[in-house]
């Protein structure tokens, strides 16, 4: 019995199918007629509230975005509907709901709203920042003059946070930063030969190593300090002017020869075959450029001493 109802329903239905293309194709009827003919489009009191107030435009009747400020009809003869005051978009401020709500579910009364970011902005009404968080409801007996912080136990527990008792005291923290050294070029002394010379001997320090003042460095043969010396004790043997020896003694001290150099090749009328370079200063060996045995240029640094104390 169930089986011959499904086939006689299907067959009601091909026939109501059947007729409805008829009848389009005689009568020039298109889809929308159709469905008014059979009672199956709703009209618009079924489908949504009418509006209220004058008619501002016309609008597609698929809300598609084709409007007219008169009536018209669409391409397949559907009139296009009507949109009234209450309906269109509305820019006015709406008035603003009571402060003092009530939120749902507790008896506490909600204030005012404000700004999730923290900022000095509040709302008499639920709304959005410009990134789109939602205003913070602030109930009665909450709001604060912002002169106190207020952080839940859960937060205060992952973040590790620990409270102490108010005391005065000193706080220090090791800071590491990078730095640069430089030395003070006051307290740089550089040996030097202020003639051509042969080094014969180097004492035992290098680079790094500390030096007092007075402490021998090398020994080295200089041909013109040789001559010098040769005429300043020529002119101590017979007895010259003082003018004369003071003038032979000038000559070697300025090819560098110390007080203490000197004053042995008087003491003992004899020309050093080497003659011995003394430290400057006391410091450390910054710079060792001399061997035995090599030569040596005027105004070549040999060793370069630094007062680093």
């Amino acid at each position: 019995m169930k089986r011959i109802v499904l086939i006689g329903l299907s067959l009601v239905a091909v026939v109501a199918a059947g007729s409805g293309g008829y009848l389009a194709g005689v009568w020039g009827l298109s889809a929308p007629d159709l469905r008014s003919l059979f009672g199956a489009e709703p009209t618009l009191a079924a489908t949504e509230r009418a509006g209220s107030g004058a008619v501002i435009y016309y609008q597609d009747p698929d809300r598609k975005p084709f409007y007219s400020a008169t009536p018209r009809q669409t391409d397949d003869g559907r009139a296009f509907r009507a949109v009234r005051a209450s309906e269109d978009v509305s820019f006015d401020d709406k008035p603003p709901a009571t402060a003092e709500a009530t939120a749902p579910g507790s008896s506490r009364r909600i204030l005012y709203y404000r700004n999730p970011m923290g900022l000095p902005d509040t709302s008499p009404t639920p709304k959005k920042d410009s990134m789109g968080m939602d205003y913070i409801p602030v109930y009665e007996g909450e709001d604060d003059d912002g002169s106190v912080v207020k952080v839940s136990p859960g937060k205060l527990q992952r973040t590790g946070v620990r409270s102490e008792v108010v005391e005065r005291r000193a706080v220090g923290r090791l800071v590491r930063v990078p730095g640069t050294v430089q030395l003070d070029e006051r307290r740089i002394s550089v040996v030097a030969t202020r003639s051509e010379a042969f080094v014969n001997e180097v004492a035992n320090v290098t680079t790094g190593d500390h030096v007092a003042k007075g402490q021998v460095l090398l020994r080295l043969y200089s041909p013109d300090i040789a001559a010098a010396g040769a005429q300043f004790l020529t002119d101590l043997s017979i007895g010259g002017r003082d003018g004369a020896v003071g003038g032979a003694r000038q000559r070697l001290e300025n090819l560098g020869l110390s007080s203490r150099v000197i004053a042995d090749i008087e003491r003992t009328r004899k020309v050093p075959l080497s003659v011995t370079w003394h430290a400057p200063r006391d410091g450390i060996v910054l710079e060792r450029n001399v061997v035995d045995g090599m030569k040596a240029a005027p105004g070549e640094v040999l060793f370069r001493i630094a007062d680093i104390s």
